[in-house]
This record gives structure tokens, sequence and C-alpha cells, in this order.
């Protein structure tokens, strides 16, 4: 009997780790993607004049009464995953950052069983570097959803996206936050790639006639 409640309690564990493990990923999949709808909803251009329409969806009249029910929803969409996502996430770590980065034998079989659970979020990088997937969460945020109230396809949008990307390029070189140092040499050429395709872009509108726009939001 007490062997069958012990096996039962270490399924129940394994079961536990196993749940919680899949959610970080699914939110951290859904999370960039979630970031452009909610934005989205704030994206009103000008076809008649005077009159303001949803950018996505132009039967939508902008700041209508139902169109403000929407609004409502998205900022609180943005309070509860834009920024609570990762903020929640930091909080996480940084109250067990002393397991990550302890070195005593306590500390080292407390993050086995925290490996189990939370793991994803910090294995692959350095110890001092836990909370680096927020960071990767904040770029994500800031290059989908972020970019979504300017002009898409404008140069002001696309600048945008390369002074984020340099930023973030910037980082990795001087804080090289990966365990692996071939996985810092990978991020390092991904970073460079997407900063090409920007700049290949930005070649690309600079051939258009209206490359200076008169405002940044359409």
């Amino acid at each position: 009997c007490c062997a069958k409640n012990k096996k039962k309690k270490v399924s129940s564990s394994l079961l536990k780790k196993r749940v919680i493990k899949m959610l970080n990923v699914l939110t951290f999949l859904m999370y960039p993607g979630l970031s452009v709808k909610i934005f989205q909803v704030f994206k009103c251009i000008e076809l008649d004049k005077g009159e303001m329409y949803l950018f996505y969806d132009v039967s939508v009249k902008c700041y209508t009464p139902y169109h403000l029910q929407y609004i409502f929803v998205a900022v609180v969409g943005i309070f509860v995953f834009v920024i609570g996502i990762p903020l929640c996430t930091f909080l996480i770590l940084y109250s067990k950052r002393k397991i990550i980065m302890g070195t005593t034998e306590k500390s080292l079989q407390l993050k086995e069983q925290l490996d189990a659970e939370l793991g994803s979020l910090y294995v692959d990088y350095e110890p001092q570097y836990y909370y680096w997937e927020v960071v990767e969460m904040l770029k994500k945020m800031m290059l989908t959803g972020g970019l979504v109230l300017l002009a898409p396809g404008s140069s002001a949008q696309i600048v945008l996206a390369i002074l984020i990307t340099l930023f973030y390029l910037t980082l990795v070189l001087k804080h090289a936050p990966y365990a692996e140092e071939e996985e810092d040499s990978l991020q390092f050429i991904a970073t460079i790639q997407i900063l090409l395709t920007l700049i290949g872009g930005l070649a690309l509108r600079s051939d258009d006639v209206g490359i200076y726009e008169n405002g940044m939001m359409s």
C-alpha cells in the first residue's frame, strides 16, 4: 500500500512537471502572435475625410462604441499578456536565482527539480543571465507587435526595426549570454541575418517615390 501511494505521488509530480513545461512552451510560442493581434486593435487609417477605420478590418469604424469595446479588451490584454507574461516570467526566475546560480550540494539538488519544471527558460544561458529569455520575448514583441502601429512597409517602420535589432546585437556581443560558445555565435549570425534583411528592405524602399513620409503614424 505504501509502495502504491509512493508511486502515485511520483506519477503526480511527474505529470505536474510535464504540464508546467508544456504550458511554458505554448506561452512562448503564442506570445509574439498574441502581441500582434492586440496591437492591431489600435491601428486605424483615414479613408474618408475625417473618418477613421480599422486598418485590418475596414468594416469597423474607429472610436465608435463597438470599437471602444475592443480597445478596452486590448488594453487589458496589454497588461495581462504583453507586459504580464514577461514580468511574471522574470519574477519567477528572479525568485529562483539563488538556486539557478547556486553551487552548493543543496542548491544543485534543488536545481535538478527546478530544471524539470522551468529549465526550458534558463538552461541554455549562463547562470548569471537566467533572465535572458525575457529579453528574447521583449525583442520579439517589439519586432512584431510594436511595429504594427507604424505605417506598414514605411521607411520609419524599417528604421525602427533596424535600431531594435542593432541594440539586441550589441547586447549579445557584450554579454555572450548563452552557455555554449557555439550558441552565442549562432545567435550572432541569426541577428546579423535579420539586420541585413531589414537593410535590404530599406534599400528597396528607398527606390519608391514616397520614401519620406510626412508622419510616422498612418
